[in-house]
């Protein structure tokens, strides 16, 4: 490794404010570990891609909080997924943000949750009926 490159230990991408207590936690302990950190966020993600395709900057794991709401993160993920240890990976980000899948995995797996019924989203359908009865 070049001198002229900067390595990170941990990459976070994140595109929610309500992340910012979490995120803080962890550059907190990340320098606790003696960890070199830094925030992905959406004002410098294109200066942080130019960096890791210029080969100027190296990346130990990222932890990505965005790309399952923000598209442009992908591209992130997208160029680190065979060169760091990706802590969130789209596939299986989009796996577990599909709540009727994971409410029947957390059964399957003996993991019992409360009754519910998986219904068809508004967007698809805006006539769902339910009675009391079904409710109750």
């Amino acid at each position: 490794m070049s001198s002229s490159i900067k390595h990170v230990d941990l990459l976070i991408a994140t595109d929610w404010e309500y992340d910012r207590d979490f995120v803080q936690l962890l550059l907190r302990q990340a320098r606790r570990m003696r960890l070199s950190a830094f925030v992905v966020r959406r004002r410098t993600l294109q200066p942080t891609i130019s960096l890791l395709q210029n080969g100027e900057i190296e990346i130990g794991a990222l932890f990505d909080r965005a790309s399952d709401t923000s598209i442009e993160f992908y591209e992130l993920q997208q160029l680190l997924e065979n060169r760091a240890q990706v802590i969130e990976p789209l596939a299986q980000m989009r796996w577990a943000s599909d709540k009727a899948t994971m409410h029947l995995e957390f059964i399957a797996n003996g993991l019992h949750t409360p009754y519910t019924f998986i219904i068809e989203s508004f967007d698809d359908n805006k006539h769902v009926w339910l009675s009391v009865d079904d409710l109750a």
